[in-house]
């Protein structure tokens, strides 16, 4: 299940950091397409607004689940000679997955930073400003 967990979560940020020089790339298009790219980059900035806001849910919920009480009760059920080594391995379970939410948090922040810049140069660039969007060469 660990493997799943990982592959799951380095496969999403394979695609968050494509995403994010997709959006870089695309905030250098010539003038006709500039209305488009603002759009197109306005929709990422939702979509990963999105994203980060489960990815913050599932961090909150990682940490409601790592108080003890919690995986006290995860195991009300299950009868165990060694009980305490079925929580201990629970608690590590869950440290492990709220450190790659964390990870993964980080990064959307800053692919948030990005396109946020990429969407001011965009509306920037206006063909009256041209020089600035083709560094002086008018």
């Amino acid at each position: 299940m660990k493997t799943k967990v990982k592959t799951i979560l380095v496969l999403s940020l394979v695609v968050i950091l494509h995403s994010a020089v997709a959006a870089q790339e695309r905030a250098n298009i010539p003038e006709t397409g500039r209305t488009e790219t603002v759009d197109n980059l306005r929709l990422q900035l939702i979509e990963l607004q999105s994203k980060e806001d489960t990815l913050r849910l599932r961090a909150q919920q990682l940490d409601e689940d790592l108080k003890p009480e919690n995986i006290e009760r995860a195991f009300a059920g299950i009868g165990s000679t060694r009980p305490e080594d079925l929580r201990e391995a629970r608690r590590r379970q869950l440290t492990i997955e709220r450190e790659s939410v964390k990870a993964q948090l980080k990064i959307v922040e800053k692919m948030r930073a990005r396109l946020e810049a990429a969407i001011t140069a965009a509306e920037i660039c206006d063909p009256q400003w041209s020089i600035i969007c083709t560094g002086g060469e008018a």
